[in-house]
């Protein structure tokens, strides 16, 4: 696989730093050379000469009568080797808390997760707890929640007051626990004493979905704060730690988990 020549050239010393010379401007190879030495890159005329015949057989370099230009295959290699390293370093901060590879998340977005930069971390349940509370209290329009298992019933309660009030939900729930969740729905209907209309009215503003073995929780208020939680599915505490952040960046990249997982669920007749 040409992919994994390229990787294995890209490794080796000086390589990158040719391809980022060659992105600002063409040159001939003693002109790179030069450029080479001012970056503190100290080399032979004939070891630069034969770095860039094997960046020449990869298709990363290409030369027009006597300069070197970059490739459009180069110029990405480049750019995904930049981006790379930038988003490693980023995710070292969070190592103790992504020990996994989060495999449930898809390819497309979970490239993207260097956004957790944004967030700041919450491992303790009561704070979570709490948090989750003053989110619900301050929603204005809309909220995105999934949860792999069922909500206190005051948390539930304020939810569907919140439905009457004409905000509207989506609302993606585990399989497992569908049927215990819609039933929690009807005492919670019975202990707020509401009529059939205002039934009605919850119902119409908040749509349901279930999805099997949900692997995460999601809570997003009003594209404006979104909180996270990415659990390793085979640890002792599924709930920690939650990532949450008002960042825009962030809130788009969780509410593009959230669709992922909404697309691929089942309605709910309830």
């Amino acid at each position: 696989m040409k992919l994994k020549e390229i990787l294995k050239e890209m490794s080796l010393e000086n390589r990158i730093e040719i391809l980022e010379i060659l992105e600002k401007s063409p040159l001939t190879i003693s002109k790179l050379r030069a450029e080479l030495r001012k970056v503190g890159i100290s080399k032979p005329y004939t070891t630069i000469s034969r770095y860039v015949e094997k960046l020449k057989n990869l298709n990363l370099v290409h030369e027009i009568n006597g300069k070197l230009y970059l490739t459009s295959i180069g110029r990405l290699i480049l750019i995904y080797l930049k981006s790379l390293d930038k988003k490693t370093k980023i995710m070292e901060k969070f190592s103790n808390y992504l020990v996994h590879s989060l495999r449930y998340l898809p390819d497309e977005i979970f490239v993207d997760i260097h956004v957790l930069k944004h967030a700041r971390v919450l491992t303790d349940h009561y704070v979570i707890a709490f948090e989750t509370l003053v989110s619900l209290q301050n929603v204005k329009n809309r909220l995105l929640l999934a949860s792999g298992s069922t909500i206190s019933p005051s948390f539930l309660k304020m939810n569907l007051v919140n439905q009457l009030k004409g905000i509207y939900a989506k609302v993606i729930i585990d399989e497992k626990i569908v049927e215990k969740e819609i039933e929690s729905y009807y005492k919670a209907f019975k202990e707020l004493k509401l009529s059939r209309r205002d039934i009605d009215v919850i119902k119409k503003n908040r749509e349901v979905r279930v999805y099997k073995n949900l692997p995460i929780r999601i809570m997003i208020t009003d594209n404006a704060m979104a909180g996270i939680s990415l659990p390793f599915p085979d640890a002792e505490d599924p709930i920690t730690p939650s990532f949450q952040s008002t960042s825009k960046e962030f809130v788009r990249w969780v509410e593009r988990i959230f669709n992922w997982f909404w697309e691929r669920s089942k309605p709910v007749d309830w």
